[in-house]
């Protein structure tokens, strides 16, 4: 039986991954991102690669979780590999504390008038199995150089953490500008952290958050005006999330998020635009095809800091998987090197929000980019795994003579009609061996296979799972976009 349902389970995922979506399931909004976020986090801390191989059946259980909609089920597994690749005995403790956020809310006058803040524990999403009745948290503060000072230990009703959430006023006077908040949980012997929590939440901080949330800007008309709002909207949200504590800080600075913001609110007060001049990683957004009633289309670029070739930069455009953020290429794909591989061949990267989208999320998103950076037409490539990999495929699909070489892993159409306008083009087709999205790696493999177009490749990395599979597929990737470029029909 159990065998059974395992077939049935991965059937339902390469079908659904086929389909270019994800099963529904999970909580929605920032929620979602913040936990989708959370199963990548085995990979961030410099991890032997001789204990990969150890920790795969857990990665691939994580990937497996995420594609149902099961986030407690994926921070769970990721635990358990967190503990496999570090080398460390496998501790319950860890494994929860891996689903806590815990977050300031507030400047807060704590204790008889003195300074202090309002932090916020509480678990994205409720773990399983569920909490004990009582869980006994203590909280540090780690400034970024100096010795941890701790703040407070004290005891939390599991009820509470699991859902609206615990409540703590922690007296400190400390600077915390340069902090990070981290909670240690307890349970018997063991103990392990939750994600450290940027801390940059002073009353002038929250002072200038509130002035950005509550300005009134002018009207914009065209569409660069409208990048620039659009980008300014999504930096201001992903503050707005951040004080919760529902962003990772691997991937939030918030100080510096708040002088960009800034920065761009005063650009957009002046009618001037920042954002051609950018280098570097940057956050970015455009306003959805489909009107202002629907939130901006959240992308982030990696532009090299060399100046760009007479013809423009060639262009990597990535689609992640619905499991994943517009974040996960940087920072987990080929072990977050994107950067330091794009840079050294001078390719502009682009990673897409997986988040749904009405109208064409990849046709906003590549005009927005060429308003602002010069792009080498002829040096267009799309790259897109899971359900990512079905966005990009339509997308080629009806721009065939607007792109240079398309990838299509771990998803996408397997369907000869889907398929055979891609003729034209060097197409990829597979992705990962092993793990819950390898039947849909080997369905797109053989359905591209089976056309016998000379410029296709169709590779199934065996053995290798979501993760392990990334490196060379990133790696291939950009080399492709910095030495191929697009055959003109004759």
């Amino acid at each position: 039986m159990a065998q059974a349902r395992a077939r049935d389970l991965s059937a339902a995922l390469a079908l659904a991954l086929l389909a270019g979506s994800a099963p529904a399931g999970g909580s929605a909004g920032r929620v979602d991102a913040a936990v989708r976020f959370s199963i990548l986090g085995p990979l961030f801390e410099g991890a032997g690669a001789d204990r990969k191989g150890a920790a795969s059946p857990a990665l691939d259980r994580a990937v497996e979780a995420a594609l149902r909609g099961d986030w407690g089920g994926a921070i769970a597994a990721t635990g358990e590999a967190r503990d496999l690749l570090l080398g460390r005995p496998p501790s319950a403790a860890r494994r929860l504390a891996w689903g806590l956020r815990v977050g300031v809310l507030a400047p807060a006058e704590a204790l008889e008038g003195a300074p202090g803040l309002r932090v916020q524990l509480r678990f994205l999403p409720p773990p399983d199995p569920p909490l004990p009745h009582f869980v006994e948290v203590r909280l540090r503060l780690e400034p970024f150089d100096a010795p941890p000072v701790p703040l407070k230990r004290f005891t939390s009703r599991g009820s509470d953490l699991s859902g609206p959430g615990d409540f703590v006023d922690v007296e400190t006077d400390r600077g915390v500008e340069r902090a990070s908040l981290v909670a240690t949980v307890h349970l018997g012997t063991e103990e392990g952290d939750a994600p450290a929590f940027p801390v940059a939440w002073t009353p002038e901080a929250s002072a200038r958050i509130r002035l950005l949330r509550e300005r009134s800007d002018p009207a914009v008309i065209d569409a660069s005006r409208k990048d620039l709002a659009a980008t300014l909207a999504s930096e201001i949200a992903s503050l707005a999330t951040a004080s919760t504590g529902e962003l990772p800080v691997e991937d939030f600075d918030p100080l510096a998020s708040l002088e960009r913001a800034e920065s761009l609110a005063a650009s957009l007060g002046k009618e001037s635009d920042p954002l051609p001049g950018e280098r570097g990683e940057i956050r970015r957004a455009v306003s959805s095809p489909v009107g202002a009633t629907q939130p901006p289309i959240r992308f982030r670029l990696w532009v090299p800091t060399a100046g760009p070739p007479p013809a423009g930069f060639p262009l990597l455009l990535l689609a992640p998987s619905a499991f994943e953020t517009e974040a996960s290429p940087f920072r987990s794909w080929a072990g977050g090197s994107l950067r330091d591989l794009a840079e050294a061949r001078g390719v502009l990267v682009a990673s897409i929000s997986p988040g749904g989208h009405e109208g064409d999320p990849v046709e906003a998103v590549l005009s927005s980019i060429r308003r602002t950076h010069p792009v080498d037409p002829g040096r267009i490539h799309l790259l897109g795994r899971g359900s990512g990999a079905g966005l990009v495929q339509r997308f080629a699909s009806a721009h065939v003579r607007e792109i240079a070489s398309v990838a299509i892993l771990d998803g996408g159409f397997a369907d000869e009609r889907w398929l055979r306008p891609l003729v034209p083009l060097p197409l990829v087709a597979g992705g990962s061996g092993r793990g819950p999205t390898a039947p849909a790696s080997r369905a797109i493999a053989q359905a591209a296979s089976a056309l016998g177009v000379s410029s296709w490749k169709s590779k199934v990395l065996d053995g290798a799972g979501w993760f392990e599979s990334s490196t060379p597929i990133l790696r291939e990737a950009i080399e492709r976009a910095a030495t191929v470029r697009r055959v003109e029909p004759r």
